[in-house]
């Protein structure tokens, strides 16, 4: 009986895989460019949104390096 429980979930968990695998087959398919400016286009839009995320990390980044700086400015200062 064990058995039979395990072959069932095991046949139930590949299937639901494989549903999954098809339903993001057919998205992709969808958003897939039919021409050379259409490919162009999403280059230059995925660059974008690249140089967005970018920026931002780069001004936390900086941020958090400034808020740093001035506690161990502070706790040196302290210290002395």
């Amino acid at each position: 009986m064990k058995k039979l429980n395990n072959y069932i979930l095991s046949f139930i968990l590949i299937s639901s895989v494989s549903v999954f695998a098809q339903d993001s087959a057919e998205d992709s398919a969808e958003g897939e460019p039919t021409t050379i400016q259409g490919l162009l286009l999403l280059v230059q839009e995925g660059r974008t949104s690249e140089q967005n995320v970018n920026a931002k990390r780069e001004a936390d980044f900086l941020a958090n390096k400034n808020k740093q700086a001035a506690i161990l400015a502070a706790e040196k200062k302290r210290a002395c």
